[in-house]
């Protein structure tokens, strides 16, 4: 389970009104060793390890295509085959790297054909007009991976039309993903208006991690939300952009009576990173009765202390951590190592990875999954993506 970045939450914590809003569950497209749907994972990991050209491309064999049923099968073609080409390329993180095959090299030939890309992107957006909000979710998922800008006039137009609160939560993700800094004003906008707490508090994170830096003080009025969650996370996003009203908040909010609240601030903590405040994380960690709480007060305790500790001794500090039997603290080590990205780091993860008698074996192999996704050129992406569910 991926819990290295401390700031999302899963449809599973929204409120339970608002669950009752679509006729039946809308299931989310679970990708392995991921809590949510990523399939931005198809495109990034096929062009940062295909070395694919925009716009990358995924080849549909005619056969297979033919022969699928053309509504509900149309996209479990596209992701098997994509899923395929995916596990055909990452090498094996316990082994060294192999070299190409002939075989390799040629499904790379087949995916750099911008036809079939554009096949592939007409799909998705035919899914976009499907009556089941399911076909709407798992194609504006897969389209967060689209060559960039492709999907957003038809993601745009879908948020400002979409009944079903999930959906649109979907389509701001993907918008997210898939633009720049110009949906700010709809970012800002949905987060203001919806009338879905739930989707206003995913505007937010998608307005801060976008263009946060010049909508400072639009994030500090949510600060006065009516939404006390959509508050705490304005404040971990303010924490992240460095300004002191996020890490105000935090430290007033440790002993919030709701276990999410209490979460969040301990989030904030992480980015602010101020020494003076573990000894009451400290004791908010003694009194402690949720472990979700817990994982994100144990990860700022430990990100703090390692701010204090001797440069050269931080990477020992950060390996013994993948040693520990608490989830929070593995998980708290590949976050660290995602951050910094450097070879140091990367040859950590390796080792670890590959021992399997380490208890932190799987949190290593995720973190190197990550760092797989050209992470020099997408490394604030990288920061959105919804890879994370510290809360359960």
């Amino acid at each position: 389970m991926y819990s290295f970045l401390p700031v999302f939450e899963s449809p599973q914590d929204a409120d339970s009104s608002q669950l009752s809003s679509t006729s039946r569950p809308v299931r989310q497209l679970i990708l392995p060793g991921s809590d949510m749907a990523d399939s931005s994972k198809l495109f990034d990991s096929v062009r940062a390890l295909g070395g694919l050209p925009d716009p990358c491309a995924i080849q549909i064999p005619k056969q297979s295509a033919e022969a699928a049923a053309p509504a509900k099968q149309s996209w479990l073609i596209i992701l098997g085959l994509a899923a395929a080409l995916i596990v055909a390329h990452i090498p094996s993180h316990a082994a060294s790297e192999a070299s190409e095959t002939p075989a390799s090299q040629t499904a790379k030939e087949k995916m750099r054909d911008p036809e079939a890309v554009n096949r592939v992107l007409e799909k998705m957006f035919a899914g976009l007009k499907s009556s089941d909000p399911d076909e709407r979710i798992r194609n504006l998922d897969l389209l967060r991976g689209a060559p960039k800008g492709r999907a957003v006039k038809a993601v745009s137009e879908l948020l400002n039309s979409e009944p079903e609160w999930m959906v649109r939560s979907q389509a701001i993700q993907t918008l997210q993903r898939n633009g720049g800094p110009e949906l700010a004003p709809l970012f800002l906008s949905t987060a203001k208006k919806d009338s879905s707490d739930f989707v206003r508090r995913t505007a937010i994170r998608a307005l801060s991690r976008l263009d946060g830096k010049r909508h400072i003080a639009e994030l500090r009025e949510f600060l006065k939300d009516k939404d006390p969650r959509a508050r705490a996370i304005a404040a971990v996003e303010l924490a992240y952009h460095g300004d002191s009203s996020g890490y105000d908040f935090a430290i007033s909010h440790l002993d919030d009576p709701n276990h999410r609240i209490r979460a969040y601030a301990a989030d904030a903590m992480i980015y602010a990173g101020k020494p003076e405040t573990l000894p009451v994380l400290k004791r908010r960690l003694d009194s402690e009765t949720s472990a979700a709480a817990q994982r994100s007060v144990v990860k700022a305790i430990r990100h703090i202390e390692l701010l204090q500790a001797p440069e050269q001794e931080r990477m020992k500090i950060i390996r013994t951590g993948f040693a520990d039997a608490d989830l929070g603290v593995r998980s708290w080590a590949a976050w660290e190592l995602i951050e910094r990205g450097d070879d140091a780091a990367r040859a950590i993860l390796k080792e670890v990875a590959a021992d399997r008698n380490n208890p932190g074996s799987l949190e290593a192999s995720q973190a190197l999954a990550v760092l797989d996704y050209d992470w020099a050129s997408t490394r604030e992406s990288t920061r959105a993506m919804n890879i994370s569910n510290p809360r359960g």
